[in-house]
């Protein structure tokens, strides 16, 4: 997230002087410019656009998510959620994907934070050069539509959403603990959370919170969350 936010700083101050902030994607061999789109919550890329430039699949499903399919992952969105599932893990984003003119947008955080996450090996972002290195191009490509075998038995797992109630702005109720500490209720919903998630995932279900960390979920998108993880 740090990478994120200090690479949409930079394409802010680069816009002006520049024009249209873009994005290089670099491998041993080439080096490819994708513009990235300016949105209420910053900087977004197409995800055709980045799907080509790493030589990787993009598209919608029957039930209006869209998969982007790179060095053996299957990233799955829907728009106005914002949260980005590869199997039975889910990261949060910075903001929700949108689809504009037909195109799916994705939040710069995608590509600075949760590719280099799920396949290390394979991507390294450099937020001071505002560069994607793809240090393994042939394990960066797409060898074959169909998921792998695990990432299949993966989808047929049970999946429950833990809901940490408040959040940021939100405290609920506070109260004194002692004479020094004060309690606050979005602390105490965050920390329950945490421990049903990490029961659940002992038990073998898959878990998907809506928050983990002190920020507040629109209660729209909490039921959002829940529908789009199928859970």
């Amino acid at each position: 997230m740090i990478g994120a936010l200090l690479l949409a700083a930079q394409v802010a101050a680069a816009q002006g002087a520049q024009g249209v902030p873009t994005l290089t994607v670099r491998t041993d061999t080439r080096a490819v410019r994708v513009p990235l789109t300016a949105t209420a919550a910053g900087p977004a890329v197409r995800a055709d656009l980045l799907a080509a430039a790493l030589g990787a699949r993009v598209g919608p499903t029957p039930n209006d998510h869209w998969v982007l399919r790179v060095a053996g992952a299957a990233l799955d969105v829907a728009p106005h959620v914002p949260f980005v599932r590869d199997g039975d893990v889910v990261y949060p984003l910075v903001a929700a994907p949108i689809v504009a003119d037909g195109r799916l947008l994705v939040p710069l955080q995608l590509v600075s934070e949760i590719l280099p996450r799920v396949a290390p090996r394979v991507f390294r972002f450099d937020a001071a050069a505002d560069q994607l290195y793809v240090v393994d191009t042939i394990a960066a490509r797409v060898v074959a539509p169909a998921p792998a075998p695990e990432r299949q038995a993966a989808s047929r797992q049970r999946i429950v959403v833990v809901d940490a109630g408040h959040g940021g702005p939100d405290n609920g109720m506070t109260g004194p603990i002692g004479r020094t500490r004060k309690l606050r209720e979005k602390d105490i919903t965050l920390a329950v959370a945490a421990r049903v998630a990490e029961v659940l995932r002992a038990r073998g279900y898959g878990v998907v919170m809506t928050r983990t960390t002190d920020t507040l979920i629109a209660l729209v998108d909490r039921g959002r969350i829940a529908n789009a993880s199928k859970a």
